[in-house]
C-alpha cells in the first residue's frame, strides 16, 4: 500500500491510472483512513524531535489547482483554493530548520497573505527548540514581530521598503533563508505536489506531509 502511494505521490497519475494487481480502490481506502487518522502527523510529530540548530527558516509556495480538482463540494474557498496572479492556486507555508526538514505545514488559498498564515505556523514551532526565525519581506509585520518576542523568538524579518522605522536585522542569519526554498523545489519534485490534482483539501495536505516525511527520512 505505501509503495503505491509513493508511486501516485511520484508521478501524480490518476487513482484508477495506479499499475499493479491492488485495486485503486483499496489504496485510496487505505489512504483516506490513513488521512482521516492522522497517521502522517503522527509520523511527522516523532521525527520534528530530530530536528537540528535553534534557526528556523519560514516562507511559502504556490500550487497551481488542476482542472479536475477545482470544483470540490462546497466551494473552493472551504478547500483551501482563491484566485492569484498564477490562476486558481493553494499556497503551502512551511517552516523548516537549518538542515532544510519541515517542522511546520499549513495549507492555504493562493491569495491569503503570508502574515495571515504565519501564527498558525508559528503555534506548532517549539520554542524551546527556536530562537531565531528567518523570513522575507512577505513577514514584515509588527503584530508578527511581538508574537514572536513573546515566545522569546528573535524575528530576522527583511523590512518592507516602506518601513520608516527600522527593526533589528542579522544578515548572518539570513544568508539561510534558501533553506526553506531548498525544501520547496525537493518537495515539488513530486508530481502530486507541483500541480494539485486533490479537490479536499486534507488528502492534499496529506501527500505534503508524506513527501515530507520522505525529506526528513533521506
Amino acid at each position: 500500500m505505501v509503495i503505491a502511494l509513493l508511486y501516485i505521490l511520484r508521478a501524480g497519475c490518476p487513482w484508477r491510472d495506479l499499475p499493479g494487481q491492488i485495486p485503486w480502490r483499496t489504496v485510496y481506502g487505505y489512504f483516506a483512513q490513513w488521512r482521516d487518522n492522522g497517521t502522517w502527523d503522527t509520523i511527522l510529530k516523532r521525527l520534528h524531535q530530530r530536528v537540528h540548530g535553534r534557526l528556523f527558516c519560514i516562507d511559502s509556495t504556490y500550487v497551481r489547482v488542476h482542472r479536475s480538482g477545482a470544483n470540490p463540494a462546497g466551494g473552493q474557498a472551504l478547500q483551501a483554493m482563491g484566485p492569484s496572479r498564477g490562476g486558481l492556486t493553494s499556497k503551502i507555508h512551511a517552516v523548516v530548520d537549518r538542515y532544510a526538514k519541515p517542522v511546520a505545514l499549513v495549507l492555504s488559498a493562493g491569495n491569503v497573505g503570508d502574515t495571515v498564515a504565519a501564527p498558525e505556523l508559528i503555534a506548532q514551532i517549539n520554542s524551546a527548540t527556536c530562537s531565531t526565525l528567518v523570513g522575507d519581506k512577505g513577514y514584515d509585520s509588527d503584530p508578527l514581530r511581538i508574537a514572536l518576542y513573546e515566545r522569546e523568538i528573535f524575528p530576522c524579518l527583511a523590512a518592507l521598503s516602506t518601513r520608516v522605522e527600522k527593526r533589528p536585522f542579522h544578515k548572518g542569519f539570513y544568508r539561510h533563508r534558501h533553506r526553506v526554498e531548498n525544501f520547496f523545489c525537493a518537495l515539488k519534485t513530486h508530481r502530486r505536489i507541483a500541480t494539485r490534482y486533490e479537490k479536499l483539501a486534507s488528502s492534499f495536505l496529506a501527500f505534503v506531509s508524506i513527501a515530507s516525511i520522505l525529506h526528513w527520512i533521506r
